[in-house]
């Protein structure tokens, strides 16, 4: 087993120091309901809020090392694959199959919106979508994973045995927990499909894909600085593998040519990831009542 390079640099990046300690504790956090068990009074509500506020975020971390692994160790790889993976309880492999063998190259056949959903902005169709894919992304790389990998074995582009078992493995551990402790597990699970299926609606609806303008783009700084920039999202597309660091630049070496109607201040998403909320709740709470003073204005042209 490989642990480092022949440079002796375990990480490729020394900006995701943080990450790499947040991935490889993620699962033993997880597991603390479990262990402890969950009152069902107002210490266990502020229990299972802190455990959801430190690992809320982990889906946007995995999909981050699926794209562009964290360390040089292929071993240690493969353990921060696994430690995200129970975390959120979608696989790796799940993630590989549906985003990147899918979404990155222009094949929506699973996560096809409906007209109504993606031509514009709204509540109804941001609920609809993020429902149904919460459990398309589940069920449909499962299914493709057990034809392509147990009935036919095929290796290329990657191992669907592997893919199978490993997102087998995952759903046992998972029904595991929320045998133990239902109501958090159950909710915990849900949520990291809903908010991970939400986000990507609200990434490209109103969107015409043709050009610059099939992603919305998201400029709070917050809001990137706690997903690693996630939310400048053409140049994520357009550069998959490129560091979280370089996405602000890339973003504005393409900035002129993206449309206007591309490019928000936030999403409503922010009010739903943990450490975003008590940032605005602690710099803007004198101007609760104003939807731009929260970072989360410029929806306007989606809602019309």
């Amino acid at each position: 087993m490989t642990w480092v390079n022949s440079n002796k640099k375990i990480l490729r990046h020394t900006e995701d120091r943080a990450n790499f300690v947040r991935a490889l504790f993620s699962f033993p956090i997880l597991c603390l309901p479990a262990i402890t068990g969950v009152q069902g009074n107002w210490l266990g509500v502020f229990y299972c809020s802190v455990i959801w506020f430190l690992l809320a975020d982990m889906n946007f971390l995995l999909h981050q090392h699926v794209h562009l692994r964290l360390t040089t160790s292929r071993t240690l790889n493969w353990i921060l694959d696994i430690m995200m993976s129970l975390t959120t309880g979608m696989s790796a492999y799940n993630w590989r199959q549906h985003h990147i063998l899918r979404h990155h190259r222009g094949n929506g056949d699973w996560e096809k919106p409906y007209h109504w959903e993606a031509q514009q902005y709204s509540w109804w169709g941001a609920l609809s979508y993020s429902l149904r894919k919460t459990f398309i992304m589940y069920l449909f790389p499962l299914g493709e994973s057990f034809c392509k990998g147990i009935l036919l074995n095929r290796k290329s582009p990657i191992n669907y045995r592997a893919a199978f078992f490993e997102q087998l493995f995952i759903s046992l551990i998972a029904v595991s927990f929320i045998m133990i402790e239902p109501l958090f597990y159950g909710w915990y699970y849900f949520l990291v499909y809903f908010f991970t299926s939400l986000t990507d609606y609200e990434n490209h609806v109103g969107c015409d894909k043709s050009s610059y303008g099939f992603s919305n783009n998201t400029t709070n700084h917050c809001y990137n600085w706690v997903r690693n920039n996630f939310g400048y999202h053409t140049a994520h597309h357009f550069f998959p593998k490129a560091h979280w660091t370089c996405l602000p630049k890339l973003h504005k070496m393409l900035n002129m040519y993206i449309p206007r109607t591309c490019i928000q201040s936030g999403w409503w998403t922010g009010l739903f990831t943990p450490p975003l909320v008590v940032y605005l709740f602690l710099t803007r709470i004198a101007s609760w009542h104003r939807l731009e003073a929260w970072g989360l204005g410029d929806m306007g042209h989606l809602r019309k």
